[in-house]
């Protein structure tokens, strides 16, 4: 079974933490080894300002990371959500940390079948 890989962020934040590195270069080894390509989604929970652009920015950041460890450019693409897709929905106006992520998801539509 195909596990996209997910990296969470700061509120507000468009820098990687430290802590977030791991699981950049575990999804880059997949990417490379199985010669995948990606889909770098960015996430915000709706708190954050400009969720847009700050999604964008974070999946531009999580893109660069994987560029930077040998993942060619090409086989990636960027992109970013806001807060359309919450990982844990809460009430209007709550902040949940778990939603302020991107997704690299090398899995496809194909990960959903049984």
């Amino acid at each position: 079974m195909c596990e996209p890989v997910y990296v969470f962020f700061q509120s507000g934040e468009a820098a990687l933490a430290p802590q977030a590195l791991p699981a950049i270069s575990t999804a880059a080894k997949t990417l490379i080894e199985g010669k995948l390509s990606a889909q770098v989604i960015g996430h915000t929970d709706g708190q954050e300002g400009n969720d847009k652009t700050l999604s964008e920015r974070r999946a531009a950041a999580v893109k660069r990371e994987l560029v930077r460890l040998g993942v060619k450019a090409d086989t990636l693409e960027a992109s970013g959500h806001g807060l359309a897709e919450p990982l844990t929905p809460v009430a209007p106006g709550v902040a949940e940390s778990f939603d302020r992520y991107v997704i690299i998801d090398f899995c496809g539509p194909d990960r959903f079948r049984k």
